[in-house]
């Protein structure tokens, strides 16, 4: 018996799989832009920008609860319950959310959804 029958797993091989865009959208997958693109996207540069956009994001809001952290009473003020980006936190905090949907938007574009 193989191990793959116990844990009832299907695997497909990772050549056999083709993303959306290299199914429907042929000469856009082999255009030297979207290669040039998926190489980018690939590479170990764009993993450690994407590392340290993390990390940045954390040491932000560290400094945002720091006086939570250190034991001082929070309150809720009027301004972040508004719906408006109208401080530096909450800038900051959009920037780095669109910073993170832009990621995976292209990840998902040259990666497909299965991977």
């Amino acid at each position: 018996m193989s191990f793959c029958k116990v844990m009832l797993l299907h695997f497909e091989r990772a050549s056999a799989y083709s993303t959306f865009i290299e199914r429907h959208f042929p000469a856009l997958f082999q255009s030297y832009q979207f290669q040039s693109f998926s190489r980018a996207i690939k590479s170990d540069t764009f993993e450690h920008v994407v590392d340290f956009v993390v990390v940045l994001n954390a040491v932000f809001v560290a400094i945002q609860s720091y006086p939570q952290l250190v034991g001082e009473p929070s309150t809720e003020e009027e301004h972040i319950k508004d719906g408006q980006i109208d401080t530096v936190w909450e800038g900051f905090q959009t920037a780095f959310t669109v910073i993170y949907c832009t990621e995976m938007l292209m990840k998902v574009l040259v990666l497909g959804w299965k991977r």
